[in-house]
Parts: structure tokens; sequence; C-alpha cells
């Protein structure tokens, strides 16, 4: 039973000696704000701009960065 549990507590070490155990805290809240931001934009080109062509493209930017938001947030809750 022991030789099974070495391979594992080996795998662990070298995790933790990588750094793959931490979180990327920085980088998420840096992704975050990137979304938050293009989700802005998309909102506000929808309401300065006008013609339906416009329109079209500033809800699809808006939409693509809501869906990083959610993306970002709900990678996040899984650690």
């Amino acid at each position: 039973m022991n030789r099974n549990i070495e391979p594992l507590a080996e795998l662990r070490e070298q995790i933790i000696a990588r750094g793959w155990n931490r979180k990327a805290t920085g980088r998420v809240v840096a992704e975050l704000l990137i979304n938050l931001v293009v989700a802005l934009v998309g909102i506000w080109m929808f309401v300065a701009w006008h013609g339906l062509v416009l329109r079209t493209c500033a809800i699809l930017i808006s939409t693509a960065g809501s869906m990083g938001i959610s993306t970002n947030t709900h990678t996040s809750s899984h650690y």
C-alpha cells in the first residue's frame, strides 16, 4: 500500500516546487479588469453610435466582455 502513496507524494512535492498550487490572483484580477473595460466600451459604443451595423458591433463587443467577466468569475469560484 505504501508504494501507491509514494508517487502521489512526489507529485505533490513537484506541484508545490513549481508553484502550481498558488492562486494567480494578479493575473485573474487583470483579466477581469480587461473584460470589464471591453464590456463597458461596448456599452458606450452602443449609446454613442447610431446605425444598425455599428450598434450590432457594439453589442457583440459588449457581449464578449460580459462573457469574459462571467467566465473569469466562474473559473475563480472553483479555486
